[in-house]
């Protein structure tokens, strides 16, 4: 009987121990979150670094989380805000002040007329930064636009290299004029049309009449096709009539605004860019190989009571034939190279770039090669005067087979298999 009181007895005091000792193993922390205006932050999250461990701070901004001993730090966030570490070794009360992470509210961004902070704009401006640019290399700008842009309608014209994309806005506004955007670069109005009626390009061939401009089976190539896109500092897209207002009739169908790159304050910078892709085409059109086309062929003109090719005797016997869609399409290479050389001091900043593009086409004898340059510069003679200077050039070289209807592409679907 002695024995079971006293098993008893000893087990009580183990497990008073035990919840001492679990208890010596935590530690309650309690804080403040504030933002810059030291106003209380309600909401405001922290955790305990590493661990499921969190708790949200009440309207006085205030919290109180219980912790491991070994912790060392605290994760505080809150939306709208930069999350911050804090160290916690030792502490049992911290203060956390939280700052604004919407620096982007404060990018300045050209609206036509002039230029406004972000957060201050009302009207309908999407806007893509350089960054946005070097995440999908580009040959031509106007493909820089694809999926970049929230209202914006891009669609590629042709797959041939340096063809032209057109690009619409506010959608299909006219069914007889042109659907294309105004383009202002560096504050110059560009079109591709000789009555600044589209930008899409122009077929380089001539129609029935003798006149550019509606070649038959023949690509058009954009005129934005020249302009580099690695020299493209921003992107502005005006979409409503107010951010429009200021191009007249120009503007209806929506302003791209495109600013090119600075020098910046420092010394010269001499940067390289460079990259090398393939293209080839992943998929084709299922058709008869010399076998089953010499058998279709033998049942053709026995239903027709015609005599039967000599070649044709044994189907069995051939080959495969030559599948013209693989011997027109080939695995295409492109490649582009550019040096810059950007700087500014003492109120002066430049910047100058050469690149060279080469695309080939991934149909025979297509591909499209450009060499361009830029310089860009400006300087503060006066605090009320400043002057600049933009100079850009480019040369282009392309081989275009005539690839839509009656081009190659349609002949090799035409083309029968025993043709060699």
């Amino acid at each position: 009987m002695k024995t079971i009181y006293y098993s008893m007895v000893f087990s009580i005091l183990m497990i008073c121990l035990v919840g001492q000792k679990a208890k010596a193993q935590n530690r309650v922390i309690n804080g403040k979150v504030v933002d810059q205006t030291n106003s209380p932050l309600l909401g405001a999250s922290v955790k305990a670094k590493g661990l499921n461990t969190a708790t949200v701070t009440n309207a006085e901004g205030q919290f109180t989380i219980t912790v491991p001993s070994a912790t060392t730090k605290l994760i505080v966030s809150f939306l709208g805000m930069k999350p911050v570490e804090v160290d916690v070794t030792n502490k049992t009360t911290v203060n956390v002040k939280l700052i604004s992470s919407n620096s982007d509210l404060n990018d300045v961004i050209v609206i036509g007329y002039g230029t406004q902070k972000k957060g201050d704009i009302n009207s309908s401006i999407s806007s893509i930064s350089a960054k946005d640019i070097a995440e999908i290399p580009q040959v031509s700008v106007d493909q820089l636009l694809q999926g970049k842009a929230p209202g914006v309608y891009v669609s590629q014209n042709s797959g041939a290299p340096g063809s032209n994309t057109s690009v619409q806005i506010r959608g299909v506004t006219s069914l007889s004029g042109a659907n294309d955007p105004l383009y202002v670069i560096d504050g110059v109005a560009i079109s591709g049309d000789p009555n600044n009626k589209s930008t899409s390009g122009r077929s380089a061939v001539l129609n029935n009449k003798g006149e550019i401009g509606s070649g038959n089976g023949e690509s058009t190539v954009s005129p934005l096709s020249t302009l580099n896109p690695n020299d493209i500092e921003s992107i502005q897209i005006l979409k409503d009539a107010s951010a429009t207002a200021i191009y007249g009739s120009r503007g209806s169908n929506g302003v791209i605004i495109i600013t090119t790159k600075r020098g910046k304050d420092g010394k010269g910078v001499i940067n390289y860019e460079g990259y090398y892709g393939i293209r080839q085409q992943n998929r084709f059109l299922d058709m008869m190989n010399l076998k089953q086309y010499a058998v279709y062929q033998n049942a053709l003109a026995d239903a027709f009571g015609s005599q039967r090719r000599p070649e044709f005797a044994n189907p069995q016997f051939l080959s495969d034939g030559t599948n013209w869609q693989r011997e027109v399409f080939k695995t295409a290479g492109q490649q582009n190279h550019q040096v810059s050389l950007s700087g500014a001091k003492d109120g002066t900043d430049y910047y100058l770039s050469g690149n060279y593009t080469d695309q080939e086409g991934t149909i025979l004898g297509s591909n499209y090669n450009r060499y361009s340059f830029r310089t860009n510069v400006n300087g503060q003679v006066r605090d009320w005067f400043k002057t600049g200077i933009s100079v850009a050039g480019s040369r282009s070289f392309e081989r275009r087979g005539i690839s839509d209807n009656g081009g190659i592409v349609t002949g090799a679907l035409l083309s029968s298999p025993d043709r060699a």
